[in-house]
């Protein structure tokens, strides 16, 4: 059966819980609990309440509520108590203690000079278990309150590179209620691209896309003007988004549109957004996801799965390096498939053995196809935008040439790693799998670190600090005051 489908920035539905049926453990969310009989002023209370609840209560006289919490080591809670009914601003009093009655926090107004006289503690124990809440008014009179314990939001763990690519390789789809998708092909065979309906200044954009993810994936891709290649792009439509027609698990025909206005806003240029655009929308085309529950638009600590979710790891982020605070990498554009692009693509369509002479990277590119591209930019000073890129490269003796570059450097080979070069923090990673066995760094204060290979590291001008690494090292410190430490 032939279906077609918008599956790239695209819309969906949202599930949404029937709160006419019971969850099947027995447990309302969000419950709001009422003080019907008065809750004890010690640990025998009957009143519990969970993180996400309420409890509306009201105190006497010298009466004070306890309230249990039950809540888990290492999470914050946020406990706020406030004046509800004909004295929405009393004068409360919050404490949180232990079910000895020790005060392990304690708050009786928000703003006291500000006027709001509302009480807030955040807590978070070091210990799992019960705790009580104590709820006083301060003038000891009779009034109603009304106390809130926010449910925790964990931070998300840092994911490996191999998380990442496995959500974009199918984890975004089943979220989507969707099977992942791809193409009936293999790294080495070639997919049919008409690029026609594209003016010629995005044309050459799509052709340099197209060449970053043969560069990690070994496909190829031959132009066609037929309306039934594999992959069409066009700027008929505003906006940018990536559509597939596609029988059981495989595409029949993927559509990518970049819209002329998208371009028209972000440019022509490498190192421009709509190049960036095109490498995304290109990868959905291929059949990767987004790296989070995504589609549209995201707020990083909202919608992002990983805490690592960015450009860094991978095009198919919504997160610049700068919208995500975990990171630590500068603005860029993306002109590769970054380091979880490369599995994830490899799983689809199986590893790819890609320049596997002695190649150089960087300055004087010798890697052919966007390395070159970059390389040639690079030397005539046409980059104006901040730029990032992985290297992929699967054997031979290679060389990462960066002489030209002025700024400090630091600069690591360990597959995996993200180096900083040309100024910027974070923007040159290398693949898991790639081995560098060479640098020629630039002029100034380096550091260069490297990795399992007989590495030949020559630092240049600057008072450069070098690290071999594992096996038989060559260190070169060149001029200036240089640090070499050989390691194992």
């Amino acid at each position: 059966m032939s279906n077609n489908a918008a599956r790239s920035d695209f819309l969906t539905s949202e599930n949404a819980l029937d709160s006419s049926t019971p969850l099947a453990q027995g447990l309302v969310l969000n419950a709001v609990f009422t003080e019907t009989a008065d809750a004890a002023a010690d640990s025998s209370t009957a009143y519990t309440i969970s993180p996400g609840d309420t409890f509306n209560g009201s105190t006497a006289g010298f009466d004070t509520d306890w309230i249990r919490l039950d809540v888990t080591a290492g999470n914050s809670y946020t406990i706020d108590l406030t004046g509800r009914g004909f004295t929405p601003n009393l004068d409360v009093i919050l404490q949180v203690v232990d079910d000895a009655g020790n005060v392990l926090a304690y708050n009786d107004a928000i703003d006291f000079f500000g006027g709001n006289l509302d009480a807030r503690i955040t807590f978070t124990p070091a210990v799992s278990g019960s705790y009580y809440l104590v709820v006083d008014d301060f003038s000891n009179g009779s009034d109603q309150y009304s106390l809130k314990v926010s449910a925790p939001t964990p931070t998300p763990a840092p994911a490996t590179m191999s998380d990442i690519a496995d959500y974009l390789v199918s984890g975004f789809w089943q979220d989507q209620g969707i099977a992942p998708i791809s193409f009936n092909a293999s790294s080495g065979d070639t997919l049919t691209v008409n690029i026609s309906g594209l003016a010629a200044s995005a044309q050459q954009l799509a052709k340099w896309a197209l060449d970053a993810w043969t560069a990690a994936t070994g496909l190829k891709f031959s132009y066609t003007l037929s309306s039934g290649a594999d992959l069409i792009i066009d700027d008929t439509y505003s906006g940018a988004f990536t559509t597939h027609s596609y029988s059981g698990n495989e595409i029949t025909q993927a559509e990518v549109n970049v819209g002329y206005d998208w371009i028209q806003a972000f440019g022509t240029s490498l190192d421009s957004y709509t190049y960036q655009t095109l490498l995304h929308e290109i990868g959905h085309a291929l059949g990767l996801g987004h790296a989070g529950n995504y589609n549209g638009n995201a707020q990083y600590g909202i919608d992002n799965i990983f805490v690592n979710d960015s450009w860094q790891a991978t095009v198919m982020s919504y997160f610049s390096q700068v919208d995500n605070s975990y990171v630590s990498a500068d603005f860029a554009y993306v002109l590769t498939p970054m380091i979880a692009d490369v599995i994830a693509i490899q799983e689809i369509y199986g590893p790819a053995s890609l320049r596997t002479g002695n190649t150089v990277y960087g300055e004087n590119s010798t890697a052919g196809g966007i390395y070159d591209v970059i390389s040639q930019q690079l030397a005539s000073g046409t980059l104006a935008e901040p730029v990032a890129l992985t290297i992929m490269d699967s054997a031979g003796n290679d060389t990462l040439d960066l002489a030209s570059d002025t700024y400090d450097q630091q600069i690591d080979l360990t597959p995996g790693s993200h180096s900083s070069i040309y100024g910027l923090v974070g923007n040159l990673s290398i693949a898991y799998g790639t081995v560098i066995e060479n640098v020629i760094a630039g002029s100034g204060n380096d550091s260069v670190t490297g990795n399992g290979a007989a590495n030949d590291i020559w630092g240049g001008l600057g008072a450069d600090t070098i690290r071999g690494g594992l096996n038989q090292d060559q260190l070169h410190g060149d001029d200036g005051a240089d640090l070499l430490y050989g390691d194992a």
